[in-house]
């Protein structure tokens, strides 16, 4: 799996992993928060790169699904036009992941074609989707994120299980 990684998302993983097993006798607790960190940013890069950007780019070409939107204010809809207009397709795993997730379905045309081609293109990652539990995924990298709670070494160790299984279903050739 790292070899096929992202340059900047293999360095990632590999900060996590020596900041998990290595960590400073007597400080591991430091660490924790910032493995989490690490391997969760390794699976937003590689969301981001290989599934996100290239249906941004695609999308932003014809215009079309910014088009379908239309007036509409609420979160989502706010959210895939503002991935729409901007010059550099940036975002948080969490939102990433909100759109992939089949089962938070949505009546915006982005979010029906994202998920047509996420199943074309990435079928194990879509049909394994539910078992990959990135809502938990998610609540373990918030805090790591924003600091907002001490983390153990069993949340990054399940961190690095969740981010593995993850990232093997992504890279999967399905």
């Amino acid at each position: 799996m790292l070899k096929e990684l992202d340059e900047e998302a293999r360095k990632e993983w590999l900060y996590g992993c020596f900041r998990l097993w290595w960590a400073t006798p007597g400080y591991e607790s430091v660490h924790y928060p910032g493995v989490v960190r690490h391997f969760s940013v390794a699976v937003e890069i590689e969301l981001r790169e290989r599934l996100f950007r290239p249906f941004i780019e695609e999308a932003k070409k014809s215009g079309l699904l910014l088009k379908s939107i239309g007036q509409r204010t609420d979160k989502r809809a706010e959210r895939w036009r503002a991935w729409l207009e901007r010059a550099d397709f940036k975002s948080p795993l969490g939102d990433m992941l909100q759109e992939l997730d089949p089962s938070k379905s949505s009546n915006l045309q982005p979010w029906r074609e994202l998920q047509d081609r996420s199943h074309r293109e990435h079928a194990n990652l879509m049909n394994r989707f539910g078992l990959l539990r990135t809502d938990r995924l998610t609540n373990l990298r918030n805090p790591a994120v924003h600091r907002t709670q001490p983390q153990s070494k069993a949340d990054a160790l399940e961190a690095c299980r969740l981010c593995q299984a993850f990232l093997t279903a992504l890279l999967s050739k399905s």
